[in-house]
């Protein structure tokens, strides 16, 4: 993960000062990070993910979306998850940047990247509101679920592993079947 300037930025100075990209470029308390293009293995995985999240919101109202994609959480800080759901309660009129929470942020963990979202971001999805996020580890294999309590924070962290069905602790009918996600047998692995 690489990082460009040394002066702090907001959000406006990027828009201004750089082209639009699909590159993912996220800005952290005003230090510009870049992110080196994912593995193909991420990559499918994500696509993966934003099929099945995608058709249970075209059933339910809501909408997946993949990154880049920003969310401003304030003028000095952008993110960009891998997928995340707008749920049907919140508008589904999108405009860059999304300035609201997403109900669910989902982020694929690559070597490279795992201290950034892992912490970094945790921490800042955290104090954006997002109501639940999903740490997929395609190495573990697991994903972690973390959900924002009443107090404003993430309570403890839920692991599911292959053979488990992981359903959402904030979205209503909301369920994936962990080996889809990371099993050695997943659907998507066999697109190598």
């Amino acid at each position: 993960m690489g990082q460009t300037g040394s002066r702090r930025l907001t959000y406006d100075d990027v828009l201004r000062e750089r082209p639009e990209t699909n590159t993912f470029e996220e800005l952290i308390d005003g230090e510009l990070v870049v992110s080196p293009a994912p593995s193909f293995e991420h990559q499918v995985a994500v696509n993966f993910l934003h099929l099945r999240l995608g058709n249970w919101g075209l059933a339910n109202d809501a909408l997946a979306i993949t990154g880049p994609f920003d969310l401003l959480v304030e003028p000095t800080t952008v993110v960009q998850p891998d997928v995340f759901l707008v749920g049907p309660d919140q508008p589904q009129t999108l405009a860059r940047p999304l300035t609201y929470p997403p109900v669910l942020c989902v982020e694929v963990l690559s070597p490279s990247n795992r201290r950034h979202d892992l912490v970094r971001k945790r921490a800042i999805y955290e104090r954006f509101g997002v109501r639940e996020l999903w740490f997929v580890d395609l190495d573990a294999p697991t994903i972690e679920q973390v959900v924002l309590g009443d107090d404003g924070h993430y309570g403890p962290s839920r692991l599911h592993t292959p053979g488990d069905t992981l359903a959402s602790a904030t979205i209503v009918g909301l369920t994936v079947d962990v080996d889809e996600i990371v099993g050695t047998d997943a659907p998507w692995r066999g697109s190598r």
